[in-house]
């Protein structure tokens, strides 16, 4: 049995051909059948939860580890991820308040030779490589540590089938109440020392004088 087929049957798969080579399922089954029997990145979690996957049928594998994951595992990773979104967003304030106080100087630059100063200030402020940095690590803890797992008949389903989901509930809600509780940070900060005023004022200024 090879490497490949032995890690197969570990984590709960069954391998196609018993000590076969890649070639020699495309020559019996064929290239596009054989190929089916990729294995998904997350394949290592289907038997964390008792699921021994299926290539041939990987939506039923998909059904059956998301009802498998327990309540409390649910419930959990959900409140957790209520904490690490909250912790995200202040992460992101130091951004904020680098980039807020000198994006009047990008805005009425941007303005003064003939382009869009709100743009070039929003993109300065809001899709700075520092907030691509956070984001990305939230959505690598999204996906390695709190995974929720939705079945594909709800994630395909109408409303209804969302809305009776635990398991979509408990995703989408601990995200938005995340988002809620942090929200205040960017405004806080704009609020506090007084500058959207001055952004506003100086940016339509510079754009009074362009026209």
């Amino acid at each position: 049995m090879s490497i490949t087929d032995k890690y197969i049957k570990q984590y709960g798969g069954t391998p196609p051909m018993p000590g076969s080579s890649a070639a020699m399922a495309d020559e019996k089954y064929g290239r596009e059948e054989s190929q089916s029997y990729a294995l998904p990145d997350d394949f290592k979690s289907y038997g964390e939860y008792g699921v021994q996957y299926d290539s041939t049928n990987p939506e039923a594998s998909q059904e059956a580890r998301a009802d498998n994951q327990g309540y409390v595992d649910i419930i959990g990773k959900g409140l957790a991820n209520i904490g690490v979104s909250v912790l995200k967003n202040v992460a992101e304030a130091p951004a904020y308040l680098a980039t807020i106080a000198t994006s009047p100087l990008v805005g009425i630059g941007t303005a003064m030779s003939g382009g869009n100063g709100w743009e070039a200030m929003g993109t300065y402020v809001f899709n700075n490589k520092y907030l691509e940095t956070v984001q990305g690590i939230k959505d690598s803890i999204d996906e390695n540590v709190l995974k929720i797992y939705v079945p594909p008949s709800v994630q395909e389903g109408g409303l209804w089938d969302k809305f009776t989901s635990m398991q979509n509930m408990v995703s989408q809600g601990s995200e938005m109440m995340g988002f809620v509780l942090s929200m205040y940070v960017p405004g806080a900060v704009v609020g506090k020392l007084g500058w959207g005023t001055k952004l506003v004022a100086g940016l339509n200024a510079a754009e009074a004088v362009v026209s």
